[in-house]
């Protein structure tokens, strides 16, 4: 097998295309068993024969018309085998806003994997996420690439269950080239002042610690949206 390279290009405002050369091979499927979810039935389109694969970013479209149709134009141009959608999908949990959201990207041309932000949990919304989209955090891998999609829509933390998890996940992954994390708030906003307010974890003590278990296991790259900038 060649070399692997990993290019980031930015082509939006909200928009990343990552591309590398590898193997691709869909993986840990039983974790949804049974389930007829959304993120199953997308996980489970993706081709698995490809040697050289590019997948999408995007995040924080909240229900956009203008911004979020010339987006999926972009996305159907690009040669990626599935895009991913860091949260904030809709401006508010109610069902109606989903439904919205579902027939918009029903012109998308690729599997469309979905996080959830905390603006999926207004308004009963949690539910609603659950019942169109299924589990809140999932793992799959594509080739030797372990993708890892976690819950932090409360902007605090992730719960212990999840912790847990998420560590036997990282165990999972070390014999993987690459492990890519995906999550709606970041650990930390770089900004100062009053801007930085609100747009990263509450929590600095849990946010530390789980930066520091990010870099126990060599996550290769943490990918968050919910900062507007």
């Amino acid at each position: 097998m060649k070399e692997k390279t990993i290019n980031i290009i930015l082509i939006a405002a909200v928009l990343i295309l990552i591309s590398f050369s590898a193997g691709v091979k869909i993986h840990s499927l039983s974790t949804f068993s049974g389930i007829s979810d959304w993120n199953y039935q997308q996980l489970d389109q993706i081709n698995s024969t490809d040697n050289n694969f590019s997948f999408i970013v995007l995040g924080d479209n909240k229900n956009s018309v203008t911004v979020f149709e010339k987006l999926i134009e972009k996305v159907n141009k690009e040669d990626a085998i599935f895009a991913i959608d860091t949260g904030d999908l809709v401006f508010n949990g109610e069902k109606h806003r989903f439904n919205f959201l579902m027939d918009q990207i029903k012109t998308l041309n690729k599997p469309l994997l979905t996080a959830i932000g905390n603006h999926e949990l207004t308004d009963q919304g949690r539910g609603n996420y659950y019942d169109m989209f299924g589990r809140f955090y999932y793992s799959f891998t594509v080739g030797k690439n372990y993708f890892i999609v976690l819950d932090d829509a409360n902007s605090k933390n992730i719960d212990p269950w999840q912790m847990n998890w998420l560590e036997n996940e990282l165990q999972k992954s070390t014999k993987n080239s690459n492990r890519f994390v995906f999550m709606h708030v970041p650990l930390f906003d770089p900004r100062k002042g009053e801007r930085a307010e609100g747009h990263s974890l509450d929590d600095l003590e849990f946010a530390n610690d789980l930066n520091g278990v990010f870099d126990e296991y060599n996550v290769t790259m943490l990918f968050c949206s919910h900062i507007h900038a």
